[in-house]
């Protein structure tokens, strides 16, 4: 019976014990070079989150898993994604630059 007891404890105690994870953000592109009036698709990659937002260029925001960018002329462009989860606060965030070319 104790033993039966001791099991149970230690079963239970470890099924309640799940490891918070941090968000970890990550963006994927394709490419890192792309020719002017080509449409820019970047990617969420992130693991562990449950929101996201994205900084696109311009300055607008948006939360969806993927966007989709038409430069308006040659340059390099920046965008930023911030990611949180139901165990952290805080937002995690990462930037990616991308060169478009005439």
């Amino acid at each position: 019976m104790k033993y039966s007891v001791l099991i149970l404890v230690v079963l239970i105690s470890f099924i309640a014990c799940k490891k918070k994870q941090e968000p970890q953000p990550q963006i994927c592109f394709g490419k890192e070079i792309y020719k002017y009036k080509d449409t820019i698709a970047v990617s969420n990659c992130s693991k562990y989150y449950t929101g996201l937002r994205w900084i696109m260029p311009d300055g607008t925001q948006t939360k969806v898993e993927t966007i989709y960018y038409v430069p308006p002329a040659p340059g390099i462009y920046t965008f930023t994604i911030y990611v949180n989860n139901k165990d952290y606060i805080t937002e995690y965030k990462t930037t990616k630059s991308i060169t478009v070319t005439p």
